[in-house]
């Protein structure tokens, strides 16, 4: 795709405990992960028969950035490389075992991942919330060879010639590559999506092939359904999550060189989660290596005319004697990043010696994995009491509402000094957004037609440059 950009992202560790899942008869007994969009920082799961178990956690912290620390949807190469996304932003991460790397960058809203294990292709999906009752947008299916680490193909995917609505829902696996709607699965072949599945009335929100070549889906909520052979859909099984978005299966471990197993690595109990005592292997866990470049400056230089941005360097200095300088974007924002935790000066300058900033240098105690805002402003327009740009957003989705009820149905942000009043309507998975707030204190709430709220309201403290997420409940 020629509008990708595959950049490298901080490095990072991920926290991995482990269980086993057994789903199906003892022949297809293999270790599942389920992803829940909702929980943050973001999680795999590992589901058995005794209750979820926290698989691995993402220690990224992206405050002050739009990208996303969740987890919304998982692949899972042969090697146990992950590739996941949140569905949020517009970012697909793979975690090698070590590093967390920023594999795919997109302007879009990636929305879920899939992976072509004989081919070794990573698929992911882009598709945008709609905005103030706008119209579901099409649809984009990428392709990335991950031995070549370039874009190679990108289906665009027309919401007119599919049976429901689309938002992403892909998977690959017996050679195929499938999409869903909300109620319909489809496959590809020469050219044409062809309809392979239908749900039978339940919503699909997440879709899997196992290894075993049976498809399976779930319903965002905490249902699990696989497709029989005869093509209908059976629930089978109910997770204890808020927001089920999708499900993965770990590949079997690998022989080693002698030709046996490798041993089991032991992991450590699940705090709350009954562990049995079957003796299974406990698969998937990994070294645990924590980076030290895990943190991130950014901010804004106000007060800049378009021509006078082009001259403007921003310079970071560390106590160490480390120096690096960027320029500003035509928003003038700036970020330097990945940093380790430590004291740095911040300072910006121009090239035009007529430019003065009121606050041309500051010092920054930067925590381990944090991201601290810092605010340039030129001299005469005001100094630090010019306002920081409206470019932060809260999103989210309303859990518990009947599909009849969704378009009778609004999400109220209103900002506490009264500056921000915004009736936000729901799209048919019950999800909205907010975008272009400044930074503030707001309350956001569910509300019917006639404006009474009918469930709790949320409190929501939103910094410059952030994204919030936020789940509702209907009462």
């Amino acid at each position: 795709m020629s509008s990708s950009s595959i950049t490298l992202a901080a490095r990072v560790g991920l926290l991995c405990l482990g269980c086993i899942l057994s789903l199906g008869s003892a022949a297809q007994a293999q270790t599942m992960v389920a992803a829940d969009q909702s929980v943050a920082p973001g999680k795999l799961f590992e589901v058995r028969d005794t209750g979820l178990a926290n698989f691995f956690t993402r220690w990224t912290s992206f405050e002050g950035s739009p990208v996303q620390n969740r987890i919304g949807s998982i692949a899972i190469d042969n090697g146990q490389h992950y590739f996941y996304c949140s569905g949020l932003d517009g970012c697909v991460f793979e975690y090698n075992g070590k590093d967390e790397l920023r594999t795919i960058d997109v302007r879009g809203q990636v929305r879920h991942v899939a992976l072509d294990r004989q081919a070794n292709i990573l698929y992911y999906s882009i598709v945008e919330t709609p905005q103030d009752g706008q119209a579901l947008a099409d649809g984009v299916i990428g392709a990335y060879d991950l031995n070549t680490h370039r874009p190679t193909k990108t289906f665009r995917i027309a919401q007119a010639d599919l049976k429901g609505e689309f938002y992403g829902a892909i998977a690959a696996g017996n050679g195929q590559l499938y999409l869903a709607t909300d109620s319909v699965v489809y496959s590809y072949n020469r050219g044409n999506w062809g309809e392979v599945f239908r749900s039978g009335g339940d919503v699909i929100r997440g879709l899997a092939v196992a290894p075993w070549g049976q498809t399976y889906f779930v319903d965002g909520a905490q249902g699990v359904f696989a497709f029989e052979k005869n093509g209908a859909a059976t629930k089978v099984s109910t997770l204890n999550t808020t927001s089920l978005t999708h499900i993965a299966w770990l590949p079997e471990a690998a022989p080693a060189a002698g030709g046996s197993k490798p041993a089991p690595l032991a992991n450590p109990p699940v705090e709350g989660v009954k562990t049995g005592d079957s003796g299974a292997p406990q698969v998937g866990t990994v070294q645990v290596q924590r980076p030290a470049a895990t943190s991130s400056i950014q901010g804004n230089v106000q007060g800049l005319s378009a021509a006078q941005r082009a001259g403007v360097r921003v310079t970071l200095t560390s106590e160490l004697g480390f120096a690096r300088a960027v320029g500003i974007d035509a928003r003038s924002h700036f970020m330097i990043n990945p940093l380790p935790a430590g004291k740095y000066i911040v300072s910006v300058r121009s090239e035009d010696s007529s430019i003065r900033f009121a606050n041309s240098s500051q010092t920054i105690d930067l925590g381990d994995r944090t991201s601290q805002q810092v605010l340039f402003s030129v001299q005469g327009t005001r100094g630090d009491r010019v306002p920081l740009p409206a470019t932060s957003s809260i999103q989210g989705n309303v859990i518990g509402l009947a599909a009849a009820r969704v378009n009778r149905t609004f999400v109220s942000v209103v900002s506490h000094n009264g500056s921000v009043r915004r009736q936000l309507p729901l799209d048919s998975r019950g999800y909205f957004m907010a975008d272009r707030l400044p930074a503030g204190n707001y309350t956001v709430s569910i509300i019917d037609q006639s404006g009474g709220q009918i469930g709790r309201a949320q409190e929501v403290t939103l910094a410059a440059m952030t994204s919030q997420q936020v789940i509702l409940q209907v009462r």
